[in-house]
């Protein structure tokens, strides 16, 4: 699936409003369980998006699954210690 390069910022800034938002209701809860939140949301939408515009070349495609699956570590751990 290919999206048009004009939408790259929109998308990114949704990403990072996204894991913002997260982080901000979930921070009285837990700080750090809030920041993995956030982050990982942050880094695995923009991974995704990335991945969404970009040319599949390899060595890019191997950055941003890494990104992703970090991204998606974080967020299990940091539910986890919100949670917990």
């Amino acid at each position: 699936m290919r999206i048009e390069d004009r939408y790259r910022l929109p998308l990114r800034l949704g990403c990072v409003a996204a894991g913002y938002i997260a982080y901000r209701l979930l921070e009285p809860t837990n700080f750090t369980g809030a920041l993995l939140i956030g982050i990982g949301i942050w880094l695995t939408g923009v991974s995704v998006v990335e991945r969404a515009m970009s040319d599949p070349i390899e060595r890019l495609r191997r950055i941003q699954t890494i990104g992703t699956s970090v991204g998606v570590v974080m967020i299990v751990v940091g539910v986890s210690l919100v949670v917990l």
